[in-house]
């Protein structure tokens, strides 16, 4: 499964929902993961 995971809109935040943790997690099960950046 693609899971993506978008940056927050709120102004002068820079941080996504999913910690480096919960991605690894997710890839180690077999889900390609797709964090935009910004």
């Amino acid at each position: 499964m693609k899971v993506g995971a978008l940056k927050e809109s709120f102004e002068r935040e820079a941080h996504v929902a999913l910690t480096p943790s919960s991605v690894a997690h997710l890839k180690k099960l077999g889900h390609e993961v797709f964090v935009e950046s910004g």
